[in-house]
């Protein structure tokens, strides 16, 4: 069944399609939709959890709920018929799938999206289930990839960061029995890359985990790392250096070490009369400079 067979499913796909593809930055407001929506459910803050894995089958059950209701704030959507969202005058219901298949159960257009967290992509699409000859919907409907309409297609989702590490260095920064010893360890292990503000409050286990970020710099400062936000002179340091500039409610760790101005082969920076340069494997530890942030 290919996307022709939209034309003997609801005549308001065409319609629910065009209204989506005339959202700004569409999918990037999906990405984000669904990485909210898969960190609410893991509950980090509370849980330490930060793998889909874990879920009992009640969360999981319960994703395409939370993506339903993300899904009516995040594009200002009105509540439709049953559990549908109103979009452009017409019911669309909704589903969510871990694995890439999903279960329609009505006439109306559906908006279905699919997350893989280990992969880091996601898929959204439509589709209008095909009638019986009678004008009843089959139900239930298993749904794969055939006629979609597809609005993001193996797109990217936005970083887990924590599955990404090997095992041995994620076993070190959750398993520290105090949250403070833990975002310590994050930003000794997890360096030169910018690190969520998710990804903090879920090592942490605690919602005031951004309150162990300051603490982490002045614990951090002997063993030369700093901690970057996206305030003060931090951005400057983070450009000069070559690295990511940090966003609001993001962080860059990196350890410094000084260097003699205009070092060949290195990029460097100036914090309060002296130049930096990221440390390499090997050079002793100084104490890190304070940066404004």
């Amino acid at each position: 069944m290919g996307n022709s067979a939209n034309t003997r499913g609801d005549a308001g796909l065409d319609a629910v399609a065009t209204w989506f593809r005339g959202r700004h930055h569409l999918r990037g407001l999906f990405a984000s939709l669904l990485r909210q929506a898969l960190d609410d459910v893991l509950d980090g803050p509370h849980t330490g959890r930060f793998d889909v894995r874990e879920l009992e089958q009640v969360e999981r059950d319960y994703l395409g709920t939370r993506f339903r209701i993300l899904l009516r704030s995040w594009f200002d959507l009105p509540r439709g018929r049953g559990r549908s969202v109103r979009v452009d005058g017409h019911d669309v219901d909704t589903g969510f799938s871990l694995g890439g298949s999903w279960t329609v159960r009505s006439r109306r257009v559906h908006l279905l999206a699919s997350a893989d967290d280990h992969n880091g992509t996601f898929d959204v699409g439509l589709i209008a289930p095909p009638r019986t000859a009678t004008g009843r919907a089959r139900s239930p409907v298993l749904v794969t990839d055939a006629g979609i309409t597809w609005l993001a297609r193996t797109a990217q989702l936005p970083d887990n960061p924590l599955l990404r590490l090997p095992p041995e260095v994620r076993r070190a920064i959750t398993e520290p029995d105090s949250g403070q010893q833990r975002v310590n360890a994050l930003f000794r292990l997890v360096q030169g890359q910018v690190v969520e503000r998710a990804t903090v409050i879920t090592v942490a286990v605690q919602a005031d985990g951004l309150k162990r970020c300051r603490e982490a710099r002045d614990q951090l400062a002997p063993e030369g790392v700093v901690v970057l936000g996206h305030g003060g002179d931090c951005p400057r340091v983070a450009e000069d250096l070559g690295l990511p500039v940090p966003r609001k409610g993001t962080f860059l760790a990196l350890r410094l070490v000084p260097v003699a101005p205009f070092t060949p082969g290195r990029r460097t920076t100036r914090i309060d009369g002296r130049h930096y340069a990221v440390a390499r494997p090997g050079e002793p530890e100084a104490p890190a400079p304070a940066v404004k942030c």
